[in-house]
């Protein structure tokens, strides 16, 4: 990838973090983007339905599922946000960016 455009997809990658997003129907909130894969880390927002066990195996407490989700890139070098069911809500994208989001 040439390097003006794997510091245009940075740059994207960044402005994600603290988005709400629906991803399957489900309110999400963008908390952290992995440059690497490129991938986004989700925590779901409203009810928390996960129980979260301690040290020793006892659960204790109900915490927002998280998930790690893989983005996909095109051969050009773009993300491709339209086939992976993830919408962003509060995210906007210049015509230049390096996404594809339709």
């Amino acid at each position: 990838m040439a390097p003006q455009l794997a510091n245009r997809l940075k740059t994207c990658l960044q402005r994600m973090i603290g988005a709400q997003a629906r991803y399957h129907d489900d309110a999400y909130q963008v908390i952290e983007v992995l440059e690497d894969g490129p991938a986004v880390v989700l925590q779901q927002v409203g009810d928390h339905t996960t129980i979260q066990a301690d040290q020793h195996g006892d659960a204790h407490r109900r915490v927002p599922r998280t998930l790690t989700l893989q983005l996909a890139l095109t051969p050009a070098g773009e993300l491709d946000l339209s086939g992976l069911g993830l919408v962003l809500l509060d995210v906007e994208f210049d015509r230049n960016d390096p996404v594809l989001t339709d």
